[in-house]
């Protein structure tokens, strides 16, 4: 488990400034298990949402049963906070999860998708420590070998590939920036690749990329030694994606829990005074791992 990186960050910071309706979590196949672990709507005043991104859970459960609620979202990003704050028309901060600033024993139900595991491990105490006696922790987070994970997998190999082939098309400046093509024949065999790639990527997380590339170096195949301004800023605002979504892969990679972990974190909220009532894996209809599962009641 890991502390979230500056991709995450610029990921939001970049989504708020385009006006952008995002759910990188896929909070459609998440929010059943969330509203089936939930106290009733009327035992749930308060609920803090930890690690709200864009407030996709927040806002679907508001819709589901808990319109009376409080909602608070906590986000490392202050974008993200802002476009929770937005999106639910409640409160949302910026704050560190493995900090938060709340009092012990004040939240009916604290709930997370895919956040904690970025966190340091103090998080999960930090998340229990906030629950009321009686109140509910209710969380789902990555776990190592999970179809997401794997899927994340599968996107480096093709990330490194697109690795290779910006290094062998573009010629770089003393700063290294993109300047001109290698060579058009470097370009056509460039554009080949790619278009291989898109072809047996079959909608996997590499493909928007890929795509993208393609398009920005298939701009240059007309026989010119150096892109226009217009060609070299689509190229630079590629790399710019390039970068934040690549790490983004990156740092789930290494978030993503192990079963030990998972038993680790269930072990310490039980030394804290909860009852664990569902743990295990969450699955998609067919089988499909998603992540690890836990819901908690913390004792009266």
């Amino acid at each position: 488990m890991i502390e979230l990186n500056s991709e995450w960050n610029d990921y939001w910071r970049t989504a708020r400034g385009e006006r952008r309706e995002v759910d990188p979590t896929g909070t459609d196949a998440i929010a059943p298990f969330f509203l089936a672990e939930g106290p009733a709507p009327g035992g749930a005043e308060s609920v803090l949402d930890l690690g709200c991104g864009a407030g996709a859970l927040s806002d679907r459960l508001i819709k589901s049963n808990y319109r009376q609620s409080q909602f608070l979202g906590v986000d490392l990003s202050r974008d993200a906070a802002y476009m929770t704050a937005s999106k639910t028309k409640g409160l949302a901060i910026q704050g560190d999860l493995a900090k938060l600033p709340l009092a012990a024993n004040t939240i009916d139900w604290v709930v997370s998708q895919f956040a904690l595991e970025y966190a340091s491990f103090n998080a999960w105490a930090e998340a229990g420590r906030v629950v009321k006696p009686g109140g509910r922790l209710t969380v789902v987070a990555h776990a190592n070998g999970s179809f997401i994970y794997t899927e994340h997998e599968k996107a480096l190999v093709d990330f490194r590939t697109l690795d290779q082939i910006i290094q062998a098309s573009v010629k770089r400046g003393p700063k290294g920036e993109p300047v001109a093509v290698e060579s058009e024949q470097v370009l056509g065999q460039a554009i080949k690749q790619l278009r291989a790639m898109v072809g047996d990527q079959s909608g996997g997380l590499a493909r928007s990329m890929s795509d993208a590339l393609l398009g920005v170096l298939t701009q240059w195949s007309d026989g010119k030694d150096l892109p226009s301004s217009n060609e070299l800023g689509s190229l630079l605002r590629w790399l710019t994606d390039y970068k934040f979504y690549k790490g983004r892969v990156e740092s789930m990679l290494r978030a993503a829990m192990t079963p030990s972990d998972f038993m680790g974190v269930q072990q310490s909220l039980v030394n804290a005074g909860f009852t664990v009532r569902t743990a295990g894996f969450l699955t998609a209809p067919g089988g499909v791992r998603l992540g690890f599962k836990l819901s908690a009641v913390k004792s009266a």
